[in-house]
């Protein structure tokens, strides 16, 4: 019976090793993919605000075309 128990302690163990390993290395993915998710809402906010001078430009342009063609 001594035996039966000391391989259920390090089964225990084991386990409990491998779930304290899961744990970190899920701890890490997730901040890592918090990292990743502010990089990526701030390429949004750049390329909306580079998408809106552009807009801002071509309706500039379009204003100058427009009143050239009606003279």
């Amino acid at each position: 019976m001594p035996d039966a128990d000391l391989l259920f302690a390090t089964i225990g163990g084991l386990l409990s090793i491998l779930t304290m390993i899961i744990g970190w290395s899920a701890n890490r993915i997730h901040e890592r993919l918090g990292e990743i998710n502010d990089t990526l809402t701030s390429i949004d906010r750049d390329l909306r605000h580079e998408l809106s001078r552009l807009d801002n430009r071509l309706s500039v342009v379009e204003t100058k075309i427009n009143n050239k063609s009606e003279r």
